[in-house]
């Protein structure tokens, strides 16, 4: 399971980056969303 996040958290991470540096218009709430989603996923696993 942390292999798991570890990985979705590089792609989440990473693909935020490319987002801002490619001035994405819809970068911000797209970093939120997944954010939010996140943490939904988090309290789902430790659950």
């Amino acid at each position: 399971m942390t292999f798991f996040t570890s990985i979705w958290a590089g792609f989440v991470i990473g693909g935020n980056y490319f987002l801002y540096w490619y001035c994405h218009q819809w970068s911000q709430s797209n970093h939120f969303s997944f954010m939010y989603w996140g943490f939904f996923v988090l309290l789902v696993l430790l659950s």
